[in-house]
């Protein structure tokens, strides 16, 4: 009795361990992702075409020329080249297909771990983290070929970017998150440049963009420019 009363202890002590309890939350929030990942088949509708899309992609290398069939693709291209990258590597498999979007949905829950952290405490960010995990639409889109994963894993690194603003990596992580979020979706993916403004108003620490704490953000938006080119590029084909 006393050595299982002995071992409940211990057990109870590692897991009111703060370490201890997140290592728990990722491998689960893996082991939920990637739950039958090489045995899974893509389900019809969207996934299905981006998975051919992506093929045809890694078949004959033409990255810059996303169609689908004689319509140009007006989504972003990062997932269908980090796809058919995966599927040149893996071979033409499910696994292969869903790898990318399945490894922005943890980062997704790993970056509302951080966010949480930082704005909330510890506590709550785990709670937060936990909610996105056992969330059945996130965990769904995020198994299958879509872009939805990629689109909040950019949105929630701009806003930590943002939130981490006193860092020196915090304006180039802003908008490098911003340009992740637009390749992975499109339009959606520009929401943090209006997000952040907004609460910087709310906050009282806005500043005119020729004052000196604007001009370090200022420095940083060309990151902005790789997106928009890639629309730039769309607008031209069509």
């Amino acid at each position: 009795m006393n050595s299982a009363a002995s071992f409940s202890e211990k057990v109870t002590a590692i897991l009111a361990n703060q370490t201890a309890q997140w290592v728990i939350l990722l491998i689960a929030s893996f082991l939920v992702l990637f739950a039958n990942a090489r045995q899974a088949q893509l389900t019809g509708g969207d996934a299905v075409l981006y998975a051919k899309e992506a093929r045809l992609i890694a078949e004959t290398g033409e990255y810059a020329t996303l169609r689908f069939g004689q319509e140009l693709n007006h989504h972003g291209p990062l997932l269908f080249w980090l796809t058919a990258l995966a599927i040149k590597i893996l071979g033409p498999t499910p696994f292969a297909a869903t790898l990318f979007s399945r490894l922005f949905g943890m980062g997704c829950i790993i970056l509302t771990g951080i966010l949480g952290s930082h704005l909330f405490g510890k506590n709550t960010a785990w709670f937060a983290a936990l909610a996105l995990a056992t969330c059945y639409t996130f965990v769904r889109n995020s198994a299958t070929l879509r872009m939805d994963s990629g689109l909040t894993f950019g949105v929630l690194l701009a806003m930590l970017g943002y939130f981490r603003a006193e860092k020196s990596w915090g304006p180039p992580v802003f908008f490098a998150g911003i340009g992740l979020a637009v390749l992975a979706k499109s339009v959606p993916g520009f929401l943090p440049l209006f997000l952040a403004p907004l609460h910087a108003i709310f906050a009282g620490r806005f500043h005119l963009p020729w004052k000196k704490p604007a001009r370090r953000w200022l420095y940083w938006s060309p990151l902005v420019l790789l997106p928009l080119l890639w629309w730039g590029y769309l607008v031209s084909q069509y």
